[in-house]
């Protein structure tokens, strides 16, 4: 009986030490996850005043590195998110641990005291058995500021989110489209009176870059409005017979296209493969001898386009 209960001593000593220090290696971590949680959200808040100041300072071209910067904010804050859920799994594991340790010690305590002739033994099974319940509280402590930590990052994601759907994220974008047939789309003369869109351009230049904005609030999702602005200020224009052209001066109902992304719900991203419909209900269409019209009744290869962020 005495070797019985000098193991289970043992035992649950040993336990007990483990979870003591898995306890404090939980603790350490938690405390890391709610600084990272912190710092996420204020990187967001940061990310929010550049781009809104961005935003003030221009209107034609676009924050492009403010929109990096949200973008990298928001990376940031998943990863925090990700590690503060591991680290609270691990704070939970370590108190299942605890509570199994005083277990035990309750156990050879209670064995211990059968025997109340040996004092020595029986004060070592209560002195274990205070230890792992002290253990088991530490860890207990401990998971609940995981937890915290692991709802701070959560927070903190969702702060990023919400700006990446703010019109702060987002101006008009600089852009160029490439087509299923990796040729660029150029508006030919940079817009004008007779400038046509074609997609027959090898690299972008000056005249394959064009203005992409939001005829609305907040970033450009799918089914959004948006209209197409070349660098000479000229807008992209369908034609009811078909025609695309460069050459409005403002945006009328034969300006705007609808935007369909079929790369993501979200806010529209670098190298997205979008479709766009005009007035008329047919999409552009990049075609295979280097043209472009606006005369598609449904999307084919020929209709997607990739777009390219500058």
């Amino acid at each position: 009986m005495k070797i019985v209960l000098v193991l289970l001593l043992l035992f649950a000593n040993l336990a007990q030490a483990q979870s003591q220090a898995e306890a404090q290696q939980a603790r350490l971590r938690a405390m890391q996850q709610a600084q990272q949680a912190q710092q996420a959200r204020d990187r967001g808040q940061t990310q929010q005043n550049q781009a809104g100041a961005e935003q003030a300072g221009t209107t034609q071209s676009a924050p492009i590195s403010a929109q990096d910067r949200v973008q990298q904010a928001h990376a940031q804050a998943q990863q925090a998110q990700a590690q503060a859920a591991e680290q609270a799994n691990q704070a939970r594991s370590a108190l299942a641990r605890a509570q199994q340790a005083v277990a035990q010690a309750e156990q050879a305590r209670a064995q211990a005291q059968q025997n109340p002739a040996n004092v020595a033994l029986v004060r070592q099974a209560q002195i274990a058995s205070q230890r792992a319940q002290q253990a088991q509280q530490e860890a207990a402590h401990h998971h609940n500021l995981a937890q915290q930590a692991q709802a701070r990052a959560a927070q903190a994601l969702a702060a990023v989110e919400a700006l990446k759907t703010s019109n702060l994220a987002m101006k008009p974008l600089t852009v160029s489209f490439r087509s299923y047939h990796n040729k660029y789309f150029v508006n030919e003369g940079n817009g004008g009176a007779s400038s046509t869109v074609n997609a027959n351009r090898d690299n972008p230049g000056p005249w394959e870059t064009m203005a992409l904005g939001k005829l609305g609030q907040g970033c450009i999702k799918t089914n959004d409005q948006v209209a197409i602005q070349t660098g000479g200020g000229y807008y992209w224009r369908g034609y009811g017979d078909g025609n695309l052209m460069a050459n409005s001066t403002a945006v009328g109902p034969e300006e705007r296209f609808f935007l369909v992304n079929h790369t993501r719900q979200g806010c529209l991203e670098n190298n997205d493969i979008i479709s766009l419909r005009g007035a008329y209900n047919k999409y552009v269409v990049a075609e295979g001898d280097g043209r472009a019209n606006a005369n598609r009744d449904a999307i084919g290869p020929w209709e997607q386009i990739m777009v390219i962020f500058h």
